[in-house]
């Protein structure tokens, strides 16, 4: 179906259901419509003929199409995700408001937002599922007291906001594709300068998955590069923002001058860039910095002191793709599993101090 012919199905469908049509009330004709929408009348007839489809009108030849007694029911897509809130990060907000403002376009499904502490009780959470059609998971909200309900439900799901192929549930996921942008960085960079590459990840899945993504990428290129692999045995918060504030402290002159770092995480990024603030570092006295869970916003403000070149985990992307994946398959069922992958990007700061003349730098 083209999008043209989708738009104006969904356009017309949003129409009947709001006339309030009693039972077999006759609507337009196909002349009728295709004037209304200003196109063809093969269009207008592809419109009715999947309505007629979808068991919202029925045709009887010679007199035309009319509304059946009950209209089509809206599948019912569930949310179990993060909501759009003041405390989150810019990358995060914009990522999650894009998505609800995507759904809430659907005018064919009707969406139920899925309060997590309510999942977190099986009878419940039993419950809930059982009214959808399918769901839409954020992967931080599987834990130990949702993953039974969860196991449970049979329709589609679609996981989301992971680094790494998670396999705990059998469903359809959107990951980022982190040596994308790692690829991006060395056609812009210089790479023969690093006598080493340092890579700092914490105790975090989605951190340990997108060190594995950045080093299958590095060994199978041609860069021949040394990397070390840095732990903070620290899961997240405090403890890694003391650890990047620590590691640029004490950092060696020629270290400064031969390495890539790759922060794993943002809090980890936040030490440095506190340190360097501090201390009125310029990025000439700091290594060259990479940050892929970044904690400054990727908009290209001119008025904005962003620091860190950055990879943008196209979170965005990656959260309406999930919901296009799911849409596909409430449409027509496959039952295959599929893992997409969606590219990252890169956005070149003054962290990096070795562009060619081809980066273009914010």
């Amino acid at each position: 179906m083209s999008s043209r012919l989708e738009k104006l199905k969904a356009l017309y469908k949003k129409e009947l259901l709001e006339r309030g049509l009693s039972a077999n009330a006759p609507i337009e004709s196909v002349r009728e419509l295709a004037r209304k929408f200003n196109c063809s009348p093969t269009t207008a007839g592809k419109i009715l003929q999947h309505l007629a489809d979808e068991d919202m009108l029925y045709p009887i030849p010679g007199k035309g199409y009319f509304f059946r007694h009950t209209a089509a029911r809206k599948q019912k897509i569930g949310y179990l995700g993060t909501m759009p809130s003041p405390l989150l990060d810019p990358i995060a907000y914009d990522a999650a408001t894009g998505l609800l403002d995507h759904l809430e376009n659907q005018h064919e499904y009707e969406i139920i937002v899925l309060q997590f502490r309510a999942m977190q009780k099986f009878d419940i959470a039993s419950k809930l599922l059982q009214s959808l059609d399918g769901l839409l998971l954020q992967a931080c909200y599987i834990d130990s007291q949702t993953l039974p309900a969860l196991r449970q439900f049979s329709k589609p799901i679609v996981l989301f906001g992971a680094q790494y192929q998670n396999d705990q549930l059998i469903c359809n996921q959107v990951i980022a594709d982190f040596s994308t942008a790692i690829k991006e960085l060395f056609q812009y960079c210089e790479p023969d300068k690093y006598k080493k590459i340092v890579i700092m990840q914490t105790r975090q899945k989605n951190s340990e998955a997108t060190a594995r993504q950045i080093i299958n990428y590095l060994s199978i290129s041609d860069l021949n590069i040394p990397i070390e692999i840095e732990e903070t045995n620290e899961p997240a918060g405090y403890g890694n923002i003391m650890y990047g504030y620590e590691r640029i402290k004490n950092l060696a002159r020629e270290e400064a001058e031969n390495t890539l770092f790759i922060a794993l995480s943002g809090f980890i990024s936040k030490g440095m860039y506190l340190y360097s603030e501090k201390n009125n570092l310029s990025p000439e006295n700091l290594p060259d910095i990479i940050s892929v869970d970044n904690f400054e916003s990727y908009e290209n403000d001119p008025d904005h002191s962003a620091f860190f070149t950055a990879i943008d985990r196209s979170s965005k992307e990656c959260y309406i793709q999930a919901s296009e994946l799911l849409f596909s398959e409430l449409r027509s069922p496959s039952h295959r599993r599929v893992i997409l992958q969606i590219p990252t990007k890169l956005i070149i700061r003054k962290s990096i101090k070795s562009i060619k003349q081809t980066g273009e730098t914010q």
